[in-house]
């Protein structure tokens, strides 16, 4: 019974590890007539920040 309840609560835990964040905004700026600019930075590393 016990190997049972482990086995349950290992399978229903792992859908916590399962978490995927959005991939595109669903509310933009533009959206509540917002003014915004895109910035491009580049770090001094080279790195580019979009």
């Amino acid at each position: 019974m016990k190997q049972t309840l482990s086995i349950l609560l290992v399978i229903l835990s792992l859908n916590v590890f399962a978490l995927k964040p959005q991939k595109e905004y669903n509310v933009r700026p533009e959206n509540y007539a917002l003014i915004y600019k895109d910035l491009n930075v580049i770090t001094n590393d080279g790195l580019k920040c979009s």
